[in-house]
């Protein structure tokens, strides 16, 4: 294995374990822990605590999935206190499976064997119970037992087998796609809209898939998909229709390539033919203007900066700003934004100015991780706000707001704390209170710096 490569910005670190360590998926335990000693040794957890987390992250990963193929595919009843040193694997028969058992091969020839018999059980009875998960975590420790096939293949036969009813199998491949968003397209994933899949199903799907084609902007993909599912609208699709056609507007809205207006205004006058109410189809509407604004202040974000580029491709993953993976989206902006506070600081006085659609949504994600600075006794602060406003040079509140959020950051003082002591006659003079206490209760953008800065060095929970 190569020298580790890892970029000095721990956010651009790859999310693929495999890539983050180094190591060919492939790998057994063993090269597997001296792949992670190897890093560990150049990220001490001591002197980087932050990169060794993602690093023992990443191993513990790998381990779990190495552990659960094996568990898929080694016999329950096989003896654990067995120490002869050979590694022999059994497959075992539970589900009167047609193949020989496995019992005298080891390592790699095995696991063939094993992917074979389970592929050959599959294909007789497709609807068994959990042959496909066996070959889906086969796959997943081993890839290359199968160059045809992905994992991901195996839980969408499963699902079409069994209509969508397959709750552990739709878990899996929702992981895998809100991690690969690709994995939601092809000719397996397209049979999960047929006329055999239970219509409930198909709405949580075709969720998943047009947020994931949001995501890589495959606008045609979700209009290819409402014209083989509009057959269906009016029988099995009756009550979920309206609602499907609003989520896939909310997903138009993001895609640059698509028509925005055409599309929105085609599928609204459907909805209306639909028998919806008015006052649904009013607040549908206003949702929809909302959402265009948003959308389109993203597209803008494109021509401002670093910041700009990151945050304007990180907003269309966001579906939903309440969710809790909201804060996992967002997390390397508010890294980013807090690496340079000055620069953090007028990015943010960009966004209420040209973009405010877009910063109302990046406020309300940090107030639902933002817990509250911890109480401060206000003679405490009053010393070292005293000598911070005595010893800067200021003639108006623009020239004091840049060091201010660093004294904020440096004290551990909310700005809006900072503006409430300001204000007091009896510790400020009046030149003070008039020249910056009220400044600082309207500044919106150096509150959330301190609070996205305060954000990014709170672990995500």
């Amino acid at each position: 294995m190569s020298e580790s490569r890892l970029p000095d910005d721990i956010s651009r670190w790859p999310s693929d374990p495999y890539r983050l360590l180094d190591v060919p998926r492939s790998i057994d335990e063993r090269e597997l822990k001296r792949a992670y000693l190897k890093l560990v040794r150049q990220y001490k957890p001591e002197q980087a605590p932050e990169a060794f987390q993602k690093i023992r992250h990443a191993y513990e990963t790998i381990q779990r999935w190495l552990n659960q193929g094996a568990r898929w595919y080694q016999d329950d009843d096989s003896d654990s206190s067995d120490e002869s040193g050979t590694d022999e694997i059994e497959v075992s028969d539970d589900h009167a499976t047609t193949g020989p058992k496995i019992s005298t091969l080891s390592g790699r020839e095995a696991m063939v064997e094993a992917y074979t018999q389970l592929a050959n059980e599959f294909e007789a009875n497709p609807r068994s119970r959990d042959t496909h998960l066996k070959l889906y975590w086969l796959l997943v420790a081993i890839p290359d037992l199968d160059a045809n096939r992905k994992p991901i293949d195996w839980l969408y036969l499963a699902l079409a087998a069994k209509n969508g009813s397959c709750a552990a199998s739709y878990e899996l491949v929702r992981r895998a796609v809100e991690a690969d968003p690709s994995l939601a397209f092809g000719e397996l994933p397209k049979t999960l809209l047929g006329p055999s899949i239970d219509p409930s199903f198909i709405s949580v799907f075709v969720e998943l898939r047009w947020r994931a084609a949001r995501i890589l902007g495959f606008g045609n993909v979700i209009r290819a998909d409402i014209h083989q599912l509009r057959d269906r609208s009016h029988r099995e699709l009756e009550e979920q229709w309206p609602s499907l056609l609003l989520l896939a507007i909310r997903q138009y809205v993001w895609i640059e390539k698509t028509d925005q207006l055409s599309e929105t205004r085609g599928l609204m006058r459907e909805i209306e033919g639909w028998g919806v109410d008015r006052k649904s189809i009013n607040d549908a509407l206003y949702e929809i203007d909302v959402l265009i604004d948003r959308a389109d202040e993203a597209k803008a974000l494109s021509n401002a900066g670093d910041l700009g580029i990151m945050l304007s491709r990180l907003l269309p993953k966001l579906s939903d700003p309440s969710s809790d993976r909201a804060e996992q989206i967002l997390r390397p902006f508010f890294d980013r934004l807090s690496n340079d506070l000055t620069a953090g600081l007028r990015f943010l006085d960009r966004l209420v100015q040209y973009q405010p659609s877009v910063f109302v949504l990046l406020i309300g994600v940090v107030d639902s991780i933002y817990s509250g600075a911890p109480l401060r006794d206000a003679e405490a602060i009053l010393r070292p706000l005293r000598a911070f406003i005595k010893g800067t040079n200021w003639n108006s509140y623009n020239d004091v707001r840049f060091a201010l959020l660093r004294f904020c950051v440096q004290e551990g003082i909310e700005p809006n704390d900072v503006g409430t002591l300001v204000s007091r006659p009896q510790w400020f003079s009046q030149n003070i209170i008039e020249q910056i206490a009220p400044h600082i209760s309207n500044d919106h953008a150096l509150r959330y710096a301190y609070r996205i800065w305060v954000v990014s060095r709170t672990a995500i929970s």
